[in-house]
């Protein structure tokens, strides 16, 4: 065996900050099982875990003034105005309760030329439709779907992680401002790429997540998708108003073939897997 890269004890690259890029972790029965996993079977990384590993360590390996040189340029927050081409089409079009106002962005706004499909779940979620949950995010990513959603309960930051695994866009609406928001080595490396787009209607000295700005986030989600996915929506809870709300606005509203799930279907949401085939056309090329 040859060594390819060297580096300073203190340069190293933390395994589990390359875990929502790696799909090593894709299969695993426990999280805490990919240590013996990633020492002792080298031969089963996929090649593109070989080729992402070998960046992060080249990356590893650049002086300090050049990474802290791209920390700053992938933190800058632009605002689009809705007269912005970049503002999203389906705020100025569609009939809802979303007022139109000032949008902050991280990333590449383009992003949001694309059809999105928004994913929500409640805090808590049966475990059959965990399982569900994960085998789908696994699918939208690999047939590039993108995805729109604030990836706040437990399940929606599973799914998160999974996606940005893959190279399609991902839009993050957090229930906060952008400004003096921590952001992953994971989200700056995807904002880099082109591939994650984070946006919030907020003013800068809402730093805090509250559930009034939960509840415009969501109206700021289910305003831009163009589908919406949930997977689990709890009787009488924030996230099946929501639903109503999406029935309303005639937005298509998708859920899993479950009885948990038979009050969404009840109000006419679809199950996702009779019109998971037809999210391909969410597909489109971008020019950046």
């Amino acid at each position: 065996m040859k060594d390819l890269i060297q580096l300073d004890s203190h340069k190293g690259v933390p395994v589990l900050d390359l875990a929502p890029k790696l799909k090593l972790f894709d299969n695993l029965k426990s999280p805490t099982h990919w240590g013996l996993l990633f020492r002792t079977a080298p031969r089963q990384l996929h090649s593109e875990d070989d080729e992402f590993i070998t960046t992060a360590l080249q990356s590893a390996q650049k002086p300090a003034c050049l990474i802290k040189h791209y920390v700053k340029v992938v933190n800058q927050i632009d605002t689009l105005h809705p007269n912005n081409p970049s503002y999203p089409e389906r705020l100025k079009q569609q009939r809802s309760d979303y007022e139109l106002s000032v949008i902050n962005t991280l990333g590449n706004a383009k992003l949001l030329q694309q059809k999105t499909l928004a994913i929500f779940c409640s805090v808590k979620c049966p475990g059959d439709l965990i399982l569900k949950t994960y085998d789908l995010a696994r699918d939208l990513r690999d047939k590039d779907i993108s995805t729109i959603g604030g990836f706040h309960s437990p399940m929606e930051k599973e799914c998160l992680m999974l996606l940005l695994r893959g190279n399609q866009p991902v839009i993050q609406c957090p229930a906060r401002s952008l400004d003096k928001m921590r952001l992953s080595k994971v989200q700056n490396a995807s904002i880099h790429d082109n591939q994650l787009l984070i946006l919030s209607p907020f003013a800068g000295n809402q730093h805090r997540v509250t559930k009034v700005l939960a509840q415009k986030r969501n109206q700021l989600v289910i305003a831009i998708a163009h589908t919406v996915f949930m997977a689990y929506a709890a009787p009488e809870s924030k996230t099946e108003k929501l639903a109503h709300q999406v029935i309303e606005q005639e937005t298509p509203l998708l859920t899993f073939d479950s009885p948990d799930n038979q009050n969404l279907i009840n109000i006419g949401a679809k199950t996702i897997e009779a019109e998971i085939d037809s999210l391909s056309e969410f597909q489109k090329n971008i020019e950046f």
